[in-house]
């Protein structure tokens, strides 16, 4: 908004790319697809994940609309009638305002570190997989060992870590006596590593979990699958 007020639109353009090839594209669509595609139809998750996907669809359209009118208008009639709020052209809805967040400042700053370790892992499994260690990033374990802050941040996000890092398995604990750090800064240090995950491939939604065999109905497919499936 900065740049197209000041009329720098080859600016603006260029941070609107950039959003849509590395923040979009390469990073949120693609962990995004286990839950849209997995889930089940009424998860949680997944309708967060659509609620917010037609958000990002909402605020795009409505700021690409001085580049590409036409294609923007078009994609306009598409939109549900909620994203719509009844403007019948995309030219006539508001412009878009950041929203209002609360705590700005340590959302930042957890959001910067995450992307540290998540270039960290990256480099571990890109190495992993030229050794052979494993196939893809998605048929592996990530065994993440921290001290510090780094290992208060692994443990508030725990849960969510496979799904956030694209990886089948994620397991973390505090840092061994010894170990070579893979990561050092002033609040801890942090040692990733890879290996093979325990289990074998759903055939559904290709994690690999040690689930997969144990229920004889669905014998290709992991529990949350099963589940998904009879539902």
């Amino acid at each position: 908004t900065v740049d197209m007020d000041g009329f720098a639109f080859y600016h603006a353009a260029q941070r609107l790319h950039r959003f849509c090839a590395v923040e979009l594209s390469s990073f949120y669509l693609d962990l995004l697809k286990d839950r849209l595609y997995a889930s089940r139809a009424g998860d949680p998750a997944r309708r967060a994940a659509q609620q917010m996907l037609g958000e990002i669809f909402s605020v795009l359209v409505r700021l690409l609309a001085p580049y590409i009118p036409f294609t923007v208008e078009e994609a306009w009639g598409y939109a549900s009638a909620g994203l719509k709020d009844g403007t019948g052209s995309v030219h006539l809805a508001a412009w878009p305002q950041p929203p209002q967040v609360a705590d700005e400042a340590t959302l930042a700053s957890r959001w910067d570190r995450f992307m540290k370790l998540r270039d960290a892992v990256l480099k571990q499994l890109e190495v992993a997989r030229q050794n052979g260690t494993i196939v893809s990033p998605l048929e592996s374990h990530v065994t993440l060992e921290a001290d510090g802050a780094w290992l208060k941040f692994l443990v508030s996000l725990e849960a969510d870590l496979p799904e956030l890092l694209n990886v089948s398995q994620v397991s973390s604990a505090p840092l061994s006596e010894g170990v070579t750090p893979t990561l050092s800064t002033d609040e801890g240090k942090l040692c990733v590593k890879v290996r093979k995950p325990d289990g074998l491939k759903c055939t559904r939604c290709w994690l690999v979990r040690p689930t997969v065999g144990r229920d004889p109905e669905h014998p290709a497919l992991c529990d949350r699958c099963c589940d998904v499936v009879r539902g």
